[in-house]
């Protein structure tokens, strides 16, 4: 059921996930605790910006008569505006490709069908990994959202994007800012002069919805 949490265990780490809504949310982590210690209250990825340059929109996206040709923006997610699209909940094994916009069939009846949780053992060049990843279609675009939690204590929360190009202007490549917003416990608990904790959260850079690509 959509809006409940869900606690997973690995690499170290207890870790709850929670898609708050079919239509209108994303993946939203909570209450992650490493090695018995509170290092993140919650972390999201609520929207993306979605920005239309010079030199020809194609009257796209509308906005304000105040804003200059060319500088128009998409903003998706939750909130939207000037035209933007809300996060839709799709089933983890949706293809990437534009058929996933019009079929429902591809929709996720419930949370569990977005989310797909990942323990991923230690190798030659990575620590112990637990991976939560949750897939949405915005407009024509899919947006999927991923945390990592490696056994050293890091944190790594990554956006790609896929779907398809622009129909209606499918020879220009669109930049997708993503938008990263983070709440971090302290580090450092009473009695200890440091930890290994990396909380690596920060702004997502862009993202082309050419085809898939990840930043973080």
């Amino acid at each position: 059921m959509f809006g409940n949490y869900h606690n997973v265990i690995g690499a170290g780490w207890s870790v709850y996930w929670r898609v708050p809504r079919f239509n209108g949310s994303g993946l939203e982590i909570w209450w992650a605790d490493f090695q018995g210690h509170r290092v993140m209250w919650r972390g999201s990825a609520p929207f993306a910006l979605v920005p239309y340059h010079h030199p020809d929109t194609h009257g796209e996206p509308p906005g304000p008569a105040d804003v200059p040709p060319g500088r128009f923006c998409y903003k998706d997610g939750i909130d939207v505006h000037c035209g933007g699209a809300p996060f839709r909940a799709l089933k983890h094994t949706a293809p990437n490709s534009g058929e996933p916009w019009h079929n429902p069939a591809f929709d996720a009846v419930d949370d569990i069908e977005v989310v797909k949780v990942d323990l991923t053992p230690a190798d030659d060049f990575n620590p112990d990994r637990l991976t939560i990843s949750a897939k949405f279609q915005c407009g024509w675009y899919q947006y999927v959202h991923s945390w990592e939690f490696d056994s050293y204590g890091a944190i790594h929360p990554r956006v790609a994007m896929g779907g398809q190009l622009n129909p209606n202007c499918p020879s220009q490549i669109r930049p997708a800012h993503g938008s990263g917003e983070c709440a971090a416990a302290s580090p450092k608990m009473e009695g200890e002069t440091s930890r290994p904790t990396r909380l690596n959260c920060r702004s997502w850079g862009a993202a082309t919805n050419s085809r898939r690509a990840t930043s973080g």
